[in-house]
């Protein structure tokens, strides 16, 4: 609908105002989150996701990343949040970028999305290469950095591309599509990528815990710490290894992107106007 209301010449800069309100939804929603979480009932929680969340094409990383500092690292869910950061930052940074640099240099916009990828599919390989010890491993914020700026540029991109290929009539229906398609592809992956964590956890706990222990790591990360150092140490440990297992998924489909883009390719290449 924003392409309806605006000349063609303001498509970029559009793209990048709204793709940086997509991602300060990635920051805030994770920082209200927790603070709730902290402060009063978790049931609050679920009606700030459904504010800030949804539309956003970062589902795995924004639901993952505060997960493995909390279970990993022991962070509070505010502090893990703040974790969080490089990432939500770096996303509407890239966005930005992307979307200006198409408008401005008339960059073929399949460049800008083939180094996109390029840039993801580093940071998830970096990501997934996290050292599995207890003590915070301060590079994976730089990590996050590299992996978000793709992550902004090929989200801003496909937006921008978006009023080029259909037309004026259609704009709504494709932005809509657009939107539609991002978020299913958000709540799969997420699915994927919980259920492999699930699996590989829960073999692995159950081999070292009780029953109810293993139902108690399961259901919060305040169990962990109530265990011995010892067993503590390997629940993390287990945790971490599960979280690193993740980002080899994303690994793959962040590269599958090279395929679309492929698929994309024209003898003429598409420019922002």
């Amino acid at each position: 609908m924003v392409f309806e209301l605006v000349p063609q010449t303001e498509y970029a800069a559009y793209t990048a105002l709204v793709s940086a309100v997509f991602a300060l939804s990635l920051l805030l929603g994770p920082l209200l989150g927790g603070a709730i979480n902290n402060h009063t009932t978790w049931r609050w929680v679920f009606l700030l996701n459904n504010t800030f969340l949804v539309g956003t094409s970062f589902t795995v990383p924004v639901i993952e990343l505060p997960l493995r500092f909390q279970n990993v690292y022991n962070f509070s869910p505010f502090k893990a949040g703040l974790g969080l950061l490089p990432f939500a930052f770096t996303t509407a940074i890239g966005s930005t970028v992307a979307s200006v640099a198409a408008s401005k240099s008339r960059i073929p916009l399949i460049y800008i999305l083939t180094a996109g990828t390029a840039l993801q599919v580093i940071g998830f390989v970096l990501l997934s290469l996290v050292p599995t010890s207890e003590d915070v491993y301060h590079p994976q914020y730089g990590f996050q950095v590299i992996a978000a700026l793709g992550v902004g540029a090929n989200a801003g991109i496909l937006i921008l591309m978006t009023p080029f290929i259909v037309e004026k009539r259609d704009q709504s229906v494709a932005m809509g599509a657009t939107v539609q398609f991002r978020m299913m592809g958000g709540a799969i992956g997420l699915a994927v990528v919980t259920s492999v964590f699930n699996s590989y956890t829960q073999s692995r706990l159950s081999k070292i815990l009780l029953p109810d222990q293993l139902d108690a790591v399961l259901d919060t990360s305040h169990a962990i710490a109530a265990l011995d150092p010892t067993l503590r140490s390997a629940v993390r440990t287990i945790f971490a290894e599960a979280y690193r297992l993740q980002f080899r998924i994303l690994i793959g489909t962040a590269a599958a992107q090279y395929l679309a883009t492929a698929l994309m390719w024209q003898r003429k290449p598409l420019r922002a106007a």
